[in-house]
């Protein structure tokens, strides 16, 4: 679908609400990266392929445990994403399989087989490359176009909606991928509780997500490409690692891995367009420090702790 666009959501007039810390429930935060948001008429854009960085709320951290957040946001995000049309992602279908190939090489280390469900899994991508490495799969999805394609394009059972709002089967599931969608979700520790059940026990959750104490976001500050107003959470590995043990989560293992881009890509995510097709052929390793993924288990029931008994560690 060369060319294609996307659906920009927009509404007439946002509302936004303040929200307390998301990790351990204070209310007490500090200012860390002023608004850039000049009116609540500003259109929100929450396609997977937006391009409007540097556009935020007020980002805050939490003085009681340190996590970083978005206060205030935009009122009714899944709403929003429910109604997203991004054809212009399918333009970029095989150079996102590129990172999902890499993350499922990660993921074989620890499984190499089972049955595995991808939160957010928008049109499907990561589905069909982990059903073609021999693992059985299924996803959740709140874009109702991007579920149905899921859907056509893999045949696995693809729920629509917030997994914190589905009710999902008991112990389903071997491993539970979250691929750089947590910044994303209003409410990130009511998902992971949800999610805690329909995993097996000695089951797996891998979570990737940008680290905003890394280097790279320290040196951009306030020009981090990350800060943009659907980003609603900015965590480091102590703050997601803390909050997985909250929600009954033991953490095996933390590790920074290297995106690789096709030129096409990172052009357009420029805002820039490609005049030739093989730029999307030539691949380029953007080493910048700051993508990291935690690996996590659910104990077995006979030595586990439930969701909200934090463990040691």
């Amino acid at each position: 679908m060369a060319g294609a666009k996307a659906r920009i959501v927009k509404v007439a007039q946002l509302q936004t609400q303040t929200v307390t810390c998301n990790l351990c429930g204070s209310a007490e935060s500090r200012l860390i990266f002023p608004s850039t948001v000049q009116s609540s008429a500003e259109v929100a854009d929450y396609v997977s392929t937006n391009t409007d960085y540097g556009r935020y709320h007020n980002i805050v951290q939490c003085t009681e445990c340190g996590l970083l957040y978005m206060s205030p946001r935009d009122i009714g995000i899944p709403d929003f994403y429910g109604e997203v049309e991004d054809q212009a992602y399918l333009d970029t279908w095989e150079e996102r399989a590129i990172t999902f190939r890499g993350h499922l090489e990660l993921l074989k280390k620890i499984k190499s087989a089972g049955k595995i469900l991808d939160v957010g899994c928008y049109a499907g991508i990561f589905l069909h490359e982990a059903k073609k490495a021999g693992y059985e799969v299924a996803g959740i999805e709140p874009s109702r176009w991007a579920s149905e394609y899921a859907r056509q394009k893999t045949g696995a059972q693809v729920w629509t909606g917030t997994c914190e709002r589905i009710t999902l089967p008991p112990a389903e599931f071997d491993v539970v991928t979250v691929w750089d969608v947590v910044e994303h979700f209003e409410d990130p520790s009511a998902c992971f509780r949800a999610l805690h059940p329909t995993i097996k026990p000695g089951g797996l959750i891998l979570v990737t997500t940008h680290d905003i104490d890394s280097r790279a976001a320290r040196i951009f500050g306030k020009r981090y490409p990350w800060l943009m107003r659907f980003h609603l959470f900015h965590f480091s590995p102590k703050t997601l690692g803390k909050m997985l043990r909250r929600c009954g989560f033991e953490i095996i293992s933390t590790e920074y891995y290297t995106k690789k881009f096709s030129v096409d890509y990172l052009m357009s995510r420029l805002g820039l367009r490609s005049w030739f097709p093989w730029f999307k052929k030539i691949l380029v390793p953007v080493p910048t420090g700051d993508m990291f993924l935690i690996a996590a288990r659910k104990p077995d029931a006979a030595r586990g702790s439930g969701p909200g008994e934090e463990q040691a560690g």
